[in-house]
């Protein structure tokens, strides 16, 4: 069964205004979606993708363009499937094979990624990028440092997709997934 979750920003919280409230807000009522889902076996609520066509679309906001420094980090009961999250279909985000793997634009398959540590199938399992200095990646398991490399971040105007590559409607996450924060 098909499901797909979006959230429209600007009718977050209408009482909060200015940049960085409009930030806030944002994020709050992105967190709220997450809240609402379902409960999973690890006792609290989580997403559940059933690697086929489950799917989270947020509409682009302005407060998605991040900077040259940035943490994206989450839960996950990784079954497989690849695509965690993604900024557009060829934007910022997270694959996992098996190995966490950082996406920037068009450029995934010779991208850097936390090779040598492999994410446990089943297991839940903190996952964590950092970028700092707008271009050193370090890669976390479970809060120890595996990998540092170097990457940046691509932009764009598109929606942010979680459990799916973009638009494509392919790579699907089979997983579960729970406090996402970027």
């Amino acid at each position: 069964m098909k499901q797909c979750y979006t959230q429209n920003p600007t009718n977050a919280l209408p009482l909060v205004s200015k940049p960085l409230n409009r930030w806030l807000a944002y994020s709050l009522s992105l967190i709220i979606v997450f809240l609402s889902l379902a409960m999973s076996a690890k006792g609290q609520n989580s997403l559940q993708f059933d690697g086929m066509n489950d799917q989270v679309i947020i509409p682009h906001h302005p407060s998605l363009n991040l900077t040259s420094e940035a943490t994206y980090e989450a839960w996950i009961r990784w079954g497989g499937g690849y695509n965690l999250f993604m900024k557009g279909s060829y934007g910022w985000g997270i694959g996992i094979d098996g190995n966490i793997e950082w996406w920037q634009q068009f450029t995934q398959n010779a991208g850097p990624n936390s090779t040598g540590t492999t994410i446990p199938t089943g297991t839940w399992t903190h996952i964590a990028v950092t970028i700092v200095h707008g271009s050193t990646l370090r890669f976390y398991i479970n809060g120890t440092l595996v990998t540092t490399t170097t990457g940046n971040i691509v932009n764009n105007t598109e929606s942010l997709y979680i459990g799916t590559q973009g638009t494509c409607n392919c790579n699907f996450m089979n997983t579960s997934l729970d406090e996402l924060r970027i």
